[in-house]
């Protein structure tokens, strides 16, 4: 057995730069010309003379001086012109407008540039092909010794991973693994200063549809941790930025919205410079420099110690919806507050009674949970679970809602979750009203009822549960389309259930770690309980309560599960039923004994 090394980040602060670093005169910056190379490398030329050589794949083109003028201040006027005139031409106007883009780009980075006082020249050049990457080194080589090189060229486009364009995948390597090993072989012979890579938080940390951008990025961090060895004459280091706000990649519309739902924050392009500034200034002692955010870092890993902070002490916890720590303690009781918004808060924005918010009994044992057990996603017994009163949002306005949580001596922790009834006016009727009590207990090990998949019963037809179906007095929004089909057995009903991601559910402003269940799943059980409850007395149900709810293993992002339910007593006014929860790998994930419904008026069609 060899010994398994992992990647984590150390937290250590540098001075900030003085300016005093020796860059040495001639750089090569490959992307230079665009996105947040060409900002950095602005930024050094003009702070420390440098001669820059901008290099990149795309072309820059002799293009009419009408479309330059355009190019700054009517640029929707300008994309039109461009594609009009690819059309009438028989040229492809998609491919027309990105090229003419990208070459006004890097007129427009030179020209700026040139104002600064920057000697700056573009070089045309796929820095994968080795042959065209010499006979560019060898131009820049008449200016003077290659003193630096900013290796920024890269390539994305997000996709799921089965849906990968494979020449897209193929030019992300060729722009950071071809490139780096092309780059580090053509300038054997140059006294380098500095060898700058520039890759990307995900390729520490991932990212959804990135699997080849951050492996791509992974990978070039390696090759220059062996050059660092190879070459200690020089400060080599790749730089793994975490979003730029101002330009680069992160600026793309579909970016940006995946970066939002995990409520990033965008760093400054002037921050950055100054990152990198202070690492070169010290000499680049670190192979790989990770700039990002620690909640960004405790947000996806907060089963790990965030850096300056201790591993399971309060500081890191994380409590998707209520917050790190209480508002108040007493004794062995903790009270945490929170602000639950109708407008953001996706779980009750999608989930809604006549029209109305309500925050569903999932986001109310989230609560609970959070309030209870300091570890996110450990297992679990809770119960019994109660519901006192449903919490439900007459209008936009935004409410508060408490949990107490004391210890007690058997070693359980009841919850209560509370909040303030007020009529539409703000008159306050009731304080502290009981939305959900709950009682929790940590566990190790699976549910005292799990027990094998239960593929016996006999196969009937399926059916599609129809969630926007007239008259339907509860709308569920797509995050909770969670129960994809199900069928009616003589033991019962068996569903599939595909987990949707948690930012799914959480959306912005919520952390995507740290949540002790997943509301959307559990939200399906009770959806598939509520199809055996139609299909067994046509009528709408709530939840009411249940006597025993285990929560296991969290489930991972799409994953298959099957739901099985079993039908207990059944009375005019409501009835109790088991489920239990299974993941693709036939592990338990929820098991629910006892769990409780009651019946409500207004029949309608569930199914299609």
């Amino acid at each position: 057995g060899g010994v398994r090394h992992v990647v984590r980040p150390v937290r250590e602060d540098r001075p900030a730069a003085e300016g005093a670093t020796d860059l040495g005169r001639v750089w090569v910056c490959t992307g230079g010309a665009r996105g947040i190379t060409a900002y950095v490398a602005r930024e050094l030329g003009r702070r420390f003379g440098l001669s820059l050589h901008l290099v990149g794949r795309a072309e820059r083109l002799d293009l009419p001086a009408e479309w330059r003028a355009m190019w700054t201040d009517r640029r929707r006027e300008l994309k039109v012109l461009v594609m009009d005139t690819a059309r009438a031409a028989g040229d492809n106007p998609v491919r027309a407008w990105e090229r003419a883009q990208k070459s006004l780009e890097i007129g427009q980075t030179l020209d700026e540039l040139a104002a600064l006082g920057v000697r700056a020249a573009y070089h045309s050049c796929d820095i994968s092909d080795r042959e065209a990457l010499a006979r560019v080194l060898d131009q820049v080589r008449a200016d003077g010794p290659i003193d630096g090189v900013l290796h920024g060229a890269g390539a994305s486009r997000d996709a799921k991973f089965e849906q990968k364009d494979p020449e897209r995948v193929d030019q992300c390597f060729r722009a950071k693994v071809d490139g780096t090993l092309a780059l580090m072989d053509a300038t054997r012979g140059d006294a380098l200063r500095h060898f700058v890579a520039f890759g990307s938080v995900s390729g520490r940390f991932g990212a959804n549809g990135h699997a080849d951008y951050s492996t791509a990025n992974d990978m070039m961090a390696k090759l220059v941790d062996a050059y660092r060895a190879r070459r200690p004459e020089v400060a080599a280091v790749t730089f793994h930025w975490h979003a730029w706000g101002d330009v680069g990649m992160a600026t793309k519309a579909e970016t940006q919205l995946g970066l939002q739902m995990v409520d990033m924050e965008f760093m400054p392009a002037a921050e950055g410079v100054e990152h990198l500034l202070r690492e070169l200034e010290a000499g680049a002692p670190e192979g790989e420099v990770l700039i990002t955010q620690e909640r960004y870092f405790a947000r996806f890993y907060s089963d790990q110690a965030a850096p300056g902070t201790e591993s399971g002490t309060e500081s890191g916890a994380v409590r998707p919806l209520l917050g790190p720590r209480p508002v108040e303690e007493r004794g062995e009781t903790r009270v945490f507050s929170c602000t639950l918004d109708p407008e953001k808060d996706v779980f009750l924005r999608e989930h809604r009674l006549d029209g109305r918010p309500l925050m569903p009994l999932v986001a109310g044992l989230e609560l609970a949970a959070e309030a209870a057990l300091d570890d996110g996603a450990s297992e679990f017994t809770a119960g019994p679970v109660e519901i006192a009163n449903g919490l439900r949002f007459p209008d936009a306005r935004p409410q508060t809602v408490r949990v107490r949580a004391a210890r007690c001596d058997d070693g359980r922790v009841r919850c209560d979750v509370v909040s303030d009834f007020r009529a539409r006016d703000g008159t306050l009727l009731e304080a502290d009203r009981p939305i959900v009590r709950a009682a929790f207990v940590a566990r190790n090990g699976a549910s005292p009822h799990a027990g094998a998949l239960d593929t016996s019963a006999e196969v009937r037809e399926w059916q599609e549960p129809d969630y926007d179906a007239p008259g339907m007095r509860f709308h569920h929004g797509p995050a909770f389309h969670c129960l994809r089909r199900f069928q009616i057995t003589e033991r019962g009903l068996r569903g599939e259930i595909v987990a949707p991601a948690i930012v799914e559910i959480g959306g912005t402003g919520r952390p995507a770690s740290g949540w002790r269940l997943h509301p959307a799943v559990l939200d399906a059980c009770f959806y598939a309980t509520a199809c055996l409850a139609w299909a067994l007395d046509p009528g709408h149900s709530i939840p009411a309560g249940i006597d025993e709810l285990y929560v296991g293993r969290f489930p991972r992002p799409r994953e298959d599960c099957t739901v099985h339910v079993v039908a207990g007593e059944q009375t005019e006014q409501g009835g109790r039923f088991d489920f239990r929860l299974y993941g693709a790998d036939g592990e338990t994930l929820m098991d629910a004994k006892g769990y409780r419904i009651a019946r409500i008026a207004a029949p309608a069609p569930v199914l299609r």
